[in-house]
């Protein structure tokens, strides 16, 4: 038995793909480092956007002001 990891970018080479995987009854497992990936792409792309923090300028006063449900050391 051999074992092989893809990316696959295109969400319809994706689908086209695993319709073939099919037809040639090849076990397919999804693997939750893609979800991973995922989820650090779209962070990237929030932080390249702008959203990385620096547009606080007070992260402590701030911190604060959102968790008012207890208090912060």
């Amino acid at each position: 038995m051999n074992t092989v990891t893809l990316q696959v970018d295109d969400n319809k080479d994706y689908e086209l793909l695993l319709q073939l995987l099919s037809r040639l009854k090849v076990k397919v497992v999804t693997s939750t480092k893609n979800s991973s990936l995922l989820e650090r792409q779209k962070l990237l792309s929030i932080i390249k956007k702008g959203g990385s923090g620096k547009s606080i300028s007070d992260p402590i006063k701030w911190q604060k002001e959102l968790r008012k449900d207890r208090p912060l050391r």
